[in-house]
């Protein structure tokens, strides 16, 4: 018997929970009863790959006095780092959730090699704010929903009628929410098994106590009674496609490096093949080259996506429309997430980017995933380079489009590591970038050889390691200025971005978190607290058509009537914005919002164009408490550094 928990369907079969009324007083026994089911009990329970155990997970769980639930879990999992060395990765989590398994708040820490990874969390109205504090300063922001329960709290849901199996779910090993269908069926033991998605079990005892977490790739199992752990070996996560090959040799961001000139060499006879060039890249036809060695100019290069449309005609470019082990294109999962993204579109572009957009929107990367097949990644999109690569090259071969795997070098922490991307054709081979969802136009990914297979890929990529030396021979940066220095990111309470040229200083201390929408808009809140009607928002566009700053301004200015409601335009002119002036326009509205009580809101615009740069920086608070920041809008305002060009 198998019961499903999808939308709208009532959440526990009573047969299954006969003997668990709604009894608060049962329910209450049954919780707290032996082997294991106690709310303040911890389980110590191992991590299991490939039949081995490469880590230990312990999950403290304790009812607080309100009934809120406090979960603190700690993970620790050994593993062989790119170079070769064992390292630990650590993670502890504390995270509190209400009598609902809504998430209150989150916290914790992440350790890995040489960094450590600061984890804040918490709800305000419904959302959940995340934020990563790394040990260099850089800071990454972002929202997810506080109504979704943590995974982890599932098994605790079985223990109460009134409460439905959720719609999202919080995944702790990503720490993202995302919407799922739950089923539960009873075991031949009596105990109970939870899955989600199709993917992540749970398995409970009789009583209710966890004995086993089946996550993809992994098991989390409860440790034997009365035994000893079994010794722990690394994990092995690098596929045989990750390694070390030396030093950078430059300081340059690679985002500012317009020419790269390398010289490629071998140090050994390895048999592998190099097939170094691309649309990118170029071996060097006026300097001699061996079998040893090969200089390589590579330049960053815009794209002209070709016209191609499908079918595919040409025999040569077969091949890499097949399926191959682990590639599994014909798979029932692969052709249906294939047809939906082709939407009966022919023109091959189209398709890629479909393909690219999906993919950089659901894959998460996590290091602990070995290989598995293409139609298991389309379930569950996640691992390394490697597995988006594979995702990739699946999805646009099952949609009809030609593609195949890219092995390269690329900077890393000071070092140049191998990588793995892929190229697709769309009238030429063209290299894409599947985790960031756009084609790879850097100088700075230097490709060594393509594959038609992953077994093919990691044959060769295992005779390169330890062969394959990189010698910097010269460097163009495409800003030599100072704002060619700029790194894009937060550190430490200010928002720096190259691209725009554009340094901003939050109010001391207030949050900040950015978010990028496929390379041509920036979006960065600035807020007083999570969640605050009080806070600036930035967004900067590359414009292909540059409009006149009048142009915008009053365009914006007649939207206003538009979108909003009962709006007043209070003034407009010019304002001080770092080193220039640029246009504003102060207006009023009211607050629709349910919850908002009639308030007006009151917002400061400012619209202005540099080039193909477009930025919008806008300042909100209720109207009756604006000019209460008067002094923080124009300090932020005098703060601003804008790098010209």
């Amino acid at each position: 018997m198998r019961i499903s928990y999808l939308t709208g369907l009532y959440p526990f079969h009573r047969r299954v929970h006969s003997m668990r009324r709604s009894s608060l007083f049962l329910t209450v026994v049954l919780l707290m009863s032996a082997g294991g089911t106690d709310l303040s009990a911890q389980d110590v329970l191992q991590v299991m790959r490939s039949g081995s155990q490469c880590g230990t997970m312990r999950i403290d769980l304790q009812r607080l006095s309100n009934d809120y639930l406090q979960y603190e879990i700690r993970e620790e999992r050994r593993f062989i780092g790119i170079d070769d060395r064992e390292e630990t990765w650590l993670r502890t989590l504390r995270i509190l959730v209400d009598s609902s398994f809504h998430i209150i708040s989150l916290s914790g820490r992440q350790i890995s090699g040489g960094e450590e990874i600061e984890i804040q969390g918490s709800c305000a109205r419904g959302t959940l704010y995340l934020t990563w504090r790394f040990s260099d300063g850089r800071i990454e922001s972002r929202r997810e929903d506080c109504n979704a329960p943590p995974d982890v709290a599932l098994p605790e849901l079985v223990h109460q009628d009134e409460h439905a199996f959720p719609t999202r779910i919080f995944f702790i090993d990503d720490l993202r929410s995302r919407s799922v269908s739950v089923t539960s069926e009873p075991t031949l033991d009596g105990g109970m098994q939870i899955t989600i998605a199709g993917e992540s079990e749970f398995h409970l005892t009789r009583d209710g106590a966890l004995r086993a977490w089946r996550m993809p790739a992994t098991t989390i199992s409860r440790e034997a009674a009365g035994t000893q752990v079994a010794g722990i070996e690394p994990c092995d996560i690098d596929a045989g496609v990750y390694w070390d090959a030396g030093q950078v040799g430059f300081s340059a961001a690679a985002e500012n490096i317009r020419e790269l000139d390398v010289r490629l060499t071998l140090t050994r006879e390895v048999g592998a093949r190099l097939v170094p060039e691309d649309k990118r890249q170029q071996i060097a036809r006026d300097v001699a080259s061996d079998a040893a060695s090969v200089q390589l100019q590579i330049a960053k290069t815009r794209y002209r996506l070709g016209t191609a449309m499908l079918p595919i005609r040409d025999p040569d470019l077969f091949a890499y429309l097949e399926e191959s082990p682990l590639l599994t294109v014909t798979a029932e999962d692969v052709r249906y997430r294939a047809v939906l993204l082709r939407s009966m579109d022919r023109n091959i572009s189209n398709i890629v980017e479909a393909v690219l957009g999906w993919i950089s929107n659901h894959f998460v990367i996590d290091d602990f995933i070995p290989v598995v097949s293409a139609d298991r990644l389309v379930r569950s999109p996640r691992g390394t380079t490697l597995h988006a690569a594979m995702l990739f090259v699946t999805l646009t071969r099952a949609a009809g489009v030609p593609s195949r795997l890219v092995l390269g070098l690329r900077p890393e922490q000071g070092r140049w590591r191998s990588a793995v991307w892929a190229e697709v054709w769309t009238g030429d081979w063209l290299s894409v970038d599947p985790i960031k969802g756009g084609y790879l136009d850097d100088a700075v990914h230097v490709k060594l050889l393509h594959a038609l297979t992953v077994d093919d890929l990691r044959e060769q990529a295992g005779r390169l390691q330890g062969a394959v030396k990189l010698d910097l021979l010269a460097l163009k940066e495409i800003d030599t200025g100072e704002s060619g220095k700029l790194h894009t990111g937060i550190f430490d309470g200010t928002y720096v971005d190259r691209v725009f040229r554009v340094r901003f200083n939050a109010p001391e201390g207030w949050l900040i978190e950015s978010s990028e929408k496929q390379g041509i808009q920036t979006d960065v809140i600035i807020s007083r607290e999570a969640g605050s009607d009080v806070r600036f928002e930035i967004q900067l566009t590359m414009n292909p058509y540059i409009l006149a700053t009048r142009e915008v301004y009053n365009a914006k200015v007649r939207a206003l009537g538009v979108v909003l409601t009962d709006v007043e335009v209070i003034d407009k002119g010019e304002i001080r914005f770092g080193n220039r002036k640029v246009p504003y326009v102060l207006y009023s509205y009211q607050d629709t919002r349910r919850d908002a009580d009639q308030r007006r809101i009151t917002t400061a615009d400012c619209i202005f164009t540099i080039g193909h740069r477009g930025y919008l920086v806008r300042f909100t608070a209720p109207s009756d408490v604006f000019r209460d920041y008067d002094m923080v809008l124009q300090q932020f305002l005098r703060e601003v550094e804008l790098y010209e060009d």
